[in-house]
């Protein structure tokens, strides 16, 4: 998808290895900086609002339950999803079979 001022938003879901854990969605641009300032200026003001609402994530160890000490850094969840995907019941956040993550101040 390309485009003047154009973000695309996948939407996360359940994931087909884990249907108790939510697979990450994607926010996405494509487009020429030099030849488009005005989308460049829109998707970053987009992905400012994003990341002022959402939750850092931190990769977990589902077998011993230890958490990084550092948030990933491309990956955020939304509130909501952070608070029910938070670990408890075997429901975390994911981004495939070998990465599973919580937010800490949730």
């Amino acid at each position: 998808m390309v485009g003047e001022g154009l973000v695309r938003f996948s939407c996360s879901e359940l994931a087909n290895y884990d249907t108790e854990s939510l697979r990450n969605g994607r926010l996405t641009a494509s487009y020429d900086v030099v030849k488009q300032p005005e989308t460049d200026k829109f998707v970053k003001a987009v992905w400012k609002i994003f990341k002022k609402g959402a939750k850092k994530v931190y990769l977990i160890n589902q077998e011993t339950g230890q958490i990084a000490d550092k948030p990933e850094t491309r990956f955020f969840a939304w509130p909501d999803a952070a608070k029910k995907f938070n670990g408890e019941d075997g429901h975390y956040l994911t981004n495939h079979a070998f990465a599973y993550f919580v937010a800490k101040d949730v």
